[in-house]
Protein backbone atom coordinates (compact mmCIF):
# COMPACT_ATOMS: atom_id res chain seq x y z
CA UNK A 1 0.00 0.00 0.00
CA UNK A 2 2.78 2.47 0.86
CA UNK A 3 4.61 1.93 -2.41
CA UNK A 4 1.48 2.73 -4.36
CA UNK A 5 1.45 6.18 -2.77
CA UNK A 6 5.03 6.60 -3.91
CA UNK A 7 3.97 5.90 -7.48
CA UNK A 8 1.23 8.49 -7.19
CA UNK A 9 3.74 11.11 -6.18
CA UNK A 10 6.20 10.20 -8.94
CA UNK A 11 3.81 10.05 -11.87
CA UNK A 12 0.89 12.18 -10.72
CA UNK A 13 2.66 15.44 -10.02
CA UNK A 14 5.03 17.71 -11.82
CA UNK A 15 8.71 17.25 -11.21
CA UNK A 16 9.53 19.26 -8.13
CA UNK A 17 12.01 19.71 -5.34
CA UNK A 18 9.03 19.06 -3.07
CA UNK A 19 8.73 15.43 -4.16
CA UNK A 20 10.38 14.53 -0.87
CA UNK A 21 7.54 16.06 1.16
CA UNK A 22 4.94 14.17 -0.85
CA UNK A 23 6.85 10.95 -0.26
CA UNK A 24 6.76 11.53 3.48
CA UNK A 25 3.09 12.52 3.33
CA UNK A 26 1.88 9.57 1.26
CA UNK A 27 4.40 6.79 1.70
CA UNK A 28 3.30 6.33 5.32
CA UNK A 29 -0.19 7.89 5.35
CA UNK A 30 -1.31 6.22 8.59
CA UNK A 31 1.43 8.13 10.43
CA UNK A 32 0.39 11.56 9.19
CA UNK A 33 -1.77 13.37 11.75
CA UNK A 34 -1.41 16.86 10.28
CA UNK A 35 -4.45 18.45 8.71
CA UNK A 36 -2.47 21.02 6.75
CA UNK A 37 1.09 21.09 5.44
CA UNK A 38 2.53 24.28 3.93
CA UNK A 39 5.98 24.49 2.39
CA UNK A 40 7.76 27.31 0.59
CA UNK A 41 11.30 28.09 -0.54
CA UNK A 42 13.31 30.52 -2.63
CA UNK A 43 16.59 29.86 -4.45
CA UNK A 44 19.29 32.17 -5.73
CA UNK A 45 21.72 31.03 -8.43
CA UNK A 46 25.21 32.39 -8.87
CA UNK A 47 25.56 34.54 -12.00
CA UNK A 48 26.94 32.63 -14.99
CA UNK A 49 27.37 32.99 -18.76
CA UNK A 50 25.71 31.05 -21.53
CA UNK A 51 28.15 28.75 -23.35
CA UNK A 52 28.13 30.28 -26.85
CA UNK A 53 27.16 33.97 -26.66
CA UNK A 54 28.91 34.81 -23.37
CA UNK A 55 25.85 36.68 -22.17
CA UNK A 56 25.42 36.85 -18.40
CA UNK A 57 22.56 34.81 -16.93
CA UNK A 58 21.01 35.47 -13.52
CA UNK A 59 18.39 33.06 -12.15
CA UNK A 60 16.06 32.95 -9.16
CA UNK A 61 13.41 30.37 -8.25
CA UNK A 62 10.50 30.21 -5.84
CA UNK A 63 8.22 27.30 -4.90
CA UNK A 64 5.08 26.92 -2.81
CA UNK A 65 3.09 23.81 -1.93
CA UNK A 66 -0.03 23.15 0.13
CA UNK A 67 -1.32 19.73 1.15
CA UNK A 68 -4.72 19.62 2.88
CA UNK A 69 -6.14 16.38 4.25
CA UNK A 70 -9.82 16.21 3.34
CA UNK A 71 -10.36 12.64 4.49
CA UNK A 72 -8.15 10.28 6.46
CA UNK A 73 -9.23 6.84 7.66
CA UNK A 74 -7.50 3.50 8.07
CA UNK A 75 -8.48 2.48 4.53
CA UNK A 76 -8.79 5.77 2.62
CA UNK A 77 -6.93 9.02 2.08
CA UNK A 78 -8.03 12.09 0.14
CA UNK A 79 -5.83 15.17 -0.30
CA UNK A 80 -6.33 18.56 -1.88
CA UNK A 81 -3.06 19.79 -3.39
CA UNK A 82 -1.89 23.06 -4.87
CA UNK A 83 1.56 24.01 -6.16
CA UNK A 84 3.16 27.14 -7.56
CA UNK A 85 6.56 27.66 -9.18
CA UNK A 86 8.30 30.77 -10.52
CA UNK A 87 11.66 31.12 -12.23
CA UNK A 88 13.17 34.47 -13.19
CA UNK A 89 15.88 34.54 -15.84
CA UNK A 90 17.61 37.80 -16.72
CA UNK A 91 19.80 37.52 -19.82
CA UNK A 92 20.27 38.92 -23.32
CA UNK A 93 21.04 35.44 -24.70
CA UNK A 94 18.88 34.12 -27.54
CA UNK A 95 18.00 30.66 -28.80
CA UNK A 96 20.48 29.18 -31.30
CA UNK A 97 18.18 28.63 -34.29
CA UNK A 98 15.10 30.78 -33.80
CA UNK A 99 16.92 33.81 -32.37
CA UNK A 100 14.05 34.31 -29.88
CA UNK A 101 14.78 35.89 -26.52
CA UNK A 102 14.73 33.79 -23.36
CA UNK A 103 11.60 34.71 -21.34
CA UNK A 104 12.32 36.77 -18.24
CA UNK A 105 9.70 35.12 -16.01
CA UNK A 106 8.02 31.71 -16.21
CA UNK A 107 5.30 30.33 -13.95
CA UNK A 108 3.69 26.97 -13.17
CA UNK A 109 0.54 26.90 -11.03
CA UNK A 110 -1.85 23.99 -10.44
CA UNK A 111 -4.48 22.47 -8.18
CA UNK A 112 -5.39 18.82 -7.81
CA UNK A 113 -6.65 15.91 -5.77
CA UNK A 114 -5.01 12.68 -4.68
CA UNK A 115 -6.88 9.59 -3.50
CA UNK A 116 -6.11 6.03 -2.48
CA UNK A 117 -8.22 3.27 -0.98
CA UNK A 118 -7.54 -0.26 0.25
CA UNK A 119 -10.19 -2.87 -0.47
CA UNK A 120 -11.19 -5.71 1.83
CA UNK A 121 -9.46 -8.26 -0.43
CA UNK A 122 -6.09 -6.50 0.03
CA UNK A 123 -6.05 -4.77 -3.36
CA UNK A 124 -5.30 -1.05 -3.42
CA UNK A 125 -6.50 1.42 -6.02
CA UNK A 126 -6.53 5.16 -6.48
CA UNK A 127 -5.39 8.01 -8.59
CA UNK A 128 -4.43 11.63 -8.85
CA UNK A 129 -5.52 14.49 -11.05
CA UNK A 130 -4.07 17.94 -11.54
CA UNK A 131 -4.98 20.89 -13.74
CA UNK A 132 -2.69 23.85 -14.19
CA UNK A 133 -0.81 26.20 -16.44
CA UNK A 134 2.92 26.62 -17.10
CA UNK A 135 3.74 29.68 -19.15
CA UNK A 136 5.00 33.23 -19.16
CA UNK A 137 1.31 34.19 -18.97
CA UNK A 138 -0.68 31.78 -16.82
CA UNK A 139 -3.97 30.52 -18.30
CA UNK A 140 -3.60 32.89 -21.23
CA UNK A 141 -5.57 30.37 -23.28
CA UNK A 142 -6.33 26.66 -23.36
CA UNK A 143 -2.99 26.15 -25.18
CA UNK A 144 -1.17 27.11 -21.96
CA UNK A 145 -3.22 24.75 -19.76
CA UNK A 146 -2.30 21.18 -18.87
CA UNK A 147 -3.91 18.14 -17.26
CA UNK A 148 -1.98 15.36 -15.53
CA UNK A 149 -3.49 12.23 -14.03
CA UNK A 150 -2.62 8.76 -12.85
CA UNK A 151 -4.68 5.67 -12.14
CA UNK A 152 -3.16 2.66 -10.39
CA UNK A 153 -4.01 -0.77 -9.04
CA UNK A 154 -1.90 -2.84 -6.64
CA UNK A 155 -2.45 -6.61 -6.58
CA UNK A 156 -0.70 -8.59 -3.81
CA UNK A 157 1.54 -11.42 -5.01
CA UNK A 158 3.51 -13.04 -2.21
CA UNK A 159 3.20 -12.18 1.49
CA UNK A 160 5.13 -8.88 1.25
CA UNK A 161 5.29 -8.23 -2.51
CA UNK A 162 2.84 -7.02 -5.12
CA UNK A 163 2.30 -6.21 -8.78
CA UNK A 164 1.50 -2.60 -9.67
CA UNK A 165 -0.48 -1.62 -12.78
CA UNK A 166 -0.75 2.04 -13.79
CA UNK A 167 -1.80 4.39 -16.56
CA UNK A 168 -0.79 8.03 -16.80
CA UNK A 169 -1.96 11.04 -18.83
CA UNK A 170 0.12 14.20 -19.20
CA UNK A 171 -1.00 16.66 -21.87
CA UNK A 172 2.12 18.79 -21.31
CA UNK A 173 4.81 16.11 -21.65
CA UNK A 174 6.70 14.30 -24.39
CA UNK A 175 4.73 11.14 -23.60
CA UNK A 176 1.07 12.25 -23.28
CA UNK A 177 -0.28 8.76 -22.50
CA UNK A 178 1.62 5.74 -21.27
CA UNK A 179 0.97 2.60 -19.22
CA UNK A 180 3.23 1.19 -16.54
CA UNK A 181 3.98 -2.07 -14.80
CA UNK A 182 6.16 -2.63 -11.73
CA UNK A 183 6.96 -5.07 -8.93
CA UNK A 184 7.08 -3.76 -5.33
CA UNK A 185 8.93 -5.42 -2.46
CA UNK A 186 10.44 -4.54 0.96
CA UNK A 187 14.17 -3.88 1.38
CA UNK A 188 13.97 -3.56 5.18
CA UNK A 189 11.29 -3.48 7.86
CA UNK A 190 10.51 0.17 7.08
CA UNK A 191 11.87 0.68 3.53
CA UNK A 192 10.45 -0.39 0.20
CA UNK A 193 11.50 -0.58 -3.44
CA UNK A 194 9.80 -0.88 -6.80
CA UNK A 195 11.26 -1.93 -10.14
CA UNK A 196 9.39 -1.64 -13.41
CA UNK A 197 8.62 0.40 -16.49
CA UNK A 198 8.88 3.39 -16.59
CA UNK A 199 9.98 3.82 -12.96
CA UNK A 200 12.48 2.54 -10.41
CA UNK A 201 11.94 3.85 -6.89
CA UNK A 202 12.72 3.29 -3.21
CA UNK A 203 11.77 5.01 0.02
CA UNK A 204 11.71 4.66 3.78
CA UNK A 205 13.93 4.34 6.82
CA UNK A 206 17.06 2.24 6.37
CA UNK A 207 17.85 2.62 10.07
CA UNK A 208 16.20 4.53 12.89
CA UNK A 209 18.11 7.68 11.95
CA UNK A 210 18.95 7.21 8.25
CA UNK A 211 16.25 7.63 5.62
CA UNK A 212 16.36 7.40 1.85
CA UNK A 213 14.09 8.28 -1.06
CA UNK A 214 14.94 7.73 -4.70
CA UNK A 215 13.13 7.70 -8.02
CA UNK A 216 14.33 7.24 -11.57
CA UNK A 217 12.12 8.16 -14.51
CA UNK A 218 12.95 9.08 -18.12
CA UNK A 219 14.64 12.52 -17.95
CA UNK A 220 13.86 12.93 -14.23
CA UNK A 221 15.61 11.44 -11.22
CA UNK A 222 15.97 12.20 -7.52
CA UNK A 223 18.09 10.64 -4.77
CA UNK A 224 18.24 11.93 -1.20
CA UNK A 225 19.59 10.69 2.14
CA UNK A 226 18.46 12.16 5.48
CA UNK A 227 20.09 11.63 8.87
CA UNK A 228 18.20 12.58 12.04
CA UNK A 229 21.01 14.01 14.13
CA UNK A 230 18.66 14.92 16.99
CA UNK A 231 15.14 16.26 17.53
CA UNK A 232 15.96 19.60 15.86
CA UNK A 233 18.57 18.98 13.17
CA UNK A 234 18.26 16.62 10.19
CA UNK A 235 21.14 17.01 7.72
CA UNK A 236 20.64 15.65 4.21
CA UNK A 237 22.38 15.35 0.85
CA UNK A 238 21.28 14.35 -2.60
CA UNK A 239 21.12 14.67 -6.36
CA UNK A 240 18.38 15.70 -8.78
CA UNK A 241 18.07 15.82 -12.54
CA UNK A 242 14.86 17.22 -13.95
CA UNK A 243 13.09 18.93 -16.82
CA UNK A 244 10.27 21.46 -16.58
CA UNK A 245 8.04 22.35 -19.51
CA UNK A 246 6.38 25.67 -20.29
CA UNK A 247 4.18 26.90 -23.13
CA UNK A 248 4.85 30.50 -24.06
CA UNK A 249 1.77 32.58 -24.76
CA UNK A 250 1.23 33.85 -28.33
CA UNK A 251 3.81 31.44 -29.80
CA UNK A 252 3.59 30.78 -33.55
CA UNK A 253 3.38 26.98 -33.23
CA UNK A 254 0.96 25.69 -30.57
CA UNK A 255 2.94 22.42 -30.38
CA UNK A 256 6.12 24.20 -29.24
CA UNK A 257 7.22 23.61 -25.65
CA UNK A 258 9.92 25.41 -23.73
CA UNK A 259 12.03 23.02 -21.64
CA UNK A 260 14.19 24.09 -18.69
CA UNK A 261 16.45 21.25 -17.60
CA UNK A 262 19.33 20.91 -15.13
CA UNK A 263 21.10 18.59 -12.70
CA UNK A 264 22.01 19.45 -9.11
CA UNK A 265 24.01 18.11 -6.22
CA UNK A 266 23.19 19.57 -2.82
CA UNK A 267 23.52 19.30 0.95
CA UNK A 268 21.58 21.01 3.69
CA UNK A 269 19.70 20.62 6.93
CA UNK A 270 16.23 21.09 8.33
CA UNK A 271 16.04 22.91 11.68
CA UNK A 272 13.09 22.64 14.04
CA UNK A 273 12.28 26.15 15.25
CA UNK A 274 8.95 25.50 16.98
CA UNK A 275 6.51 22.65 17.48
CA UNK A 276 4.87 22.84 14.06
CA UNK A 277 7.57 24.53 11.94
CA UNK A 278 11.00 23.87 10.47
CA UNK A 279 13.49 25.93 8.48
CA UNK A 280 15.27 24.34 5.52
CA UNK A 281 18.71 25.61 4.42
CA UNK A 282 20.45 24.10 1.39
CA UNK A 283 23.42 24.83 -0.85
CA UNK A 284 24.65 23.07 -3.95
CA UNK A 285 25.92 23.12 -7.48
CA UNK A 286 23.78 23.20 -10.62
CA UNK A 287 25.10 21.92 -13.96
CA UNK A 288 23.90 20.78 -17.40
CA UNK A 289 21.52 23.76 -17.47
CA UNK A 290 19.76 24.65 -20.68
CA UNK A 291 16.62 26.13 -22.18
CA UNK A 292 15.32 24.48 -25.32
CA UNK A 293 12.25 25.31 -27.41
CA UNK A 294 10.54 23.27 -30.09
CA UNK A 295 7.75 20.81 -30.81
CA UNK A 296 9.77 17.69 -29.97
CA UNK A 297 12.90 16.67 -28.09
CA UNK A 298 15.19 16.78 -31.14
CA UNK A 299 14.12 20.30 -32.06
CA UNK A 300 14.50 21.50 -28.47
CA UNK A 301 18.01 20.00 -28.36
CA UNK A 302 18.99 22.04 -31.44
CA UNK A 303 17.25 25.29 -30.47
CA UNK A 304 18.83 25.89 -27.06
CA UNK A 305 20.52 28.30 -24.71
CA UNK A 306 23.13 26.44 -22.64
CA UNK A 307 24.12 27.99 -19.30
CA UNK A 308 27.40 27.49 -17.45
CA UNK A 309 27.56 25.66 -14.12
CA UNK A 310 27.00 27.67 -10.93
CA UNK A 311 26.50 27.44 -7.19
CA UNK A 312 23.07 28.02 -5.64
CA UNK A 313 21.58 28.61 -2.20
CA UNK A 314 18.06 27.81 -1.01
CA UNK A 315 16.14 28.90 2.07
CA UNK A 316 12.67 27.69 2.96
CA UNK A 317 10.22 26.69 5.66
CA UNK A 318 7.64 24.00 6.38
CA UNK A 319 4.59 24.21 8.65
CA UNK A 320 2.50 21.23 9.76
CA UNK A 321 -0.78 21.95 11.58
Amino acid sequence: MRLICLITVILGTAPSAFAQSDLNLLLFPERNYSKTIIRSEISKHEKADDDEQSEEVEMKESRFALRYNLKHTEARDLYFTTDAYWVSTHTDATFKESGAEVPGDLYDSSIGMLYRAELDNGWTFGGSGRIGSSSDKLFNSSDETYFRSLAFLRVPHLEYTSWVFMASVNTDGDFPIYPGLAYAFPISRTAYAMIGIPVIAAGGQITEKLGVSAMFLPYNSNVRFDYALNDRFTPYAGFTSQSRYFSRADREDDDDRLRLSDSRIFAGTTIGVFEHGTIDLRAGYVFDREFGEGDDRDERNDNTVEIDDAAFFTAGFKIKL
